[in-house]
């Protein structure tokens, strides 16, 4: 009996030898109903393929993106169509006789956001255990029109008042913790029915990286006062934050 155990293991063995895994990435660990996630993970071992067959008088650069950008790795934008727990990945493939697999990350997609004015503020946790939070806001737009003779001019969807500014995390840094702004990013959204010249919103994302210390204990609660530029009219209810 020991013998064809030996092969087993041995086998598994091979196949294990053959088989890499990929880091797989995805910039939003907490998206709603309808945000566009950028999904990806690197594609190394392909450089390194395609380099190889170059020869030694070709010089090969990093591959550039639409935006110029450069990057090696493969990325696709991935949307959650309902709220919910979904989980993306793993994904495999073969390549030059080697089976390549990604690793796979489950996250929580919350609903979607209502059309109107607002702020949302969210503590978040991803598949690795680190904790965030997520701000995000919207903002009544105005309308930019104006006409002079045969001509007009105007922003779709309109614009944010020059002296509104989208609220966001003061600097927290307390003895045991921090809370580090990471990413943003905004964007004007409309209506699909709406009239092409009615004003839409500004929307906001911000999204903040709390850290703790070896040795921090308790909890730290997340106040309005340590929020700025909000709204007057604005309820926050705290957020306890706990390692």
């Amino acid at each position: 009996m020991r013998i064809p155990l030996l092969i087993i293991t041995l086998l598994c063995g091979n196949l294990l030898s053959a088989q890499d895994t990929l880091s797989l990435e995805l910039d939003n660990p907490a998206p709603r109903v309808g945000d566009k996630v950028e999904m990806s993970f690197p594609l190394d071992f392909l450089t390194d393929e395609i380099k190889g067959q170059l020869g030694e008088q070709i010089e090969m650069t990093h591959r550039s993106s639409a935006y110029g950008s450069q990057s090696d790795d493969f990325t696709q934008v991935v949307k959650f169509p309902e709220e919910g727990t979904y989980t993306v990945g793993p994904f495999h493939f073969e390549f030059n006789g080697k089976t390549w697999i990604t690793d796979s990350i489950t996250l929580n997609v919350a609903e979607k956001l209502p059309f109107e004015e607002g702020v949302w503020i969210r503590l978040i946790e991803d598949q690795e255990g680190n904790k965030f939070i997520i701000v995000e806001q919207l903002i009544q737009n105005k309308s930019d029109f104006s006409a002079s003779k045969n001509q007009f001019s105007y922003t779709m969807g309109g614009v944010m008042d020059e002296n509104t500014q989208f609220v966001e995390i003061d600097e927290i840094s307390e003895e045991g913790i921090s809370i580090d702004f990471t990413q943003s990013r905004s964007n004007t959204r409309r209506e699909k029915e709406d009239d092409i010249f009615a004003p839409g919103l500004s929307y906001s994302f911000k999204k903040y990286k709390i850290k703790f210390s070896d040795d921090f204990e308790g909890t730290f609660v997340l106040q309005k006062k340590h929020l700025k530029n909000g709204p007057k009219k604005f309820k926050f209810s705290d957020i306890s934050i706990s390692r």
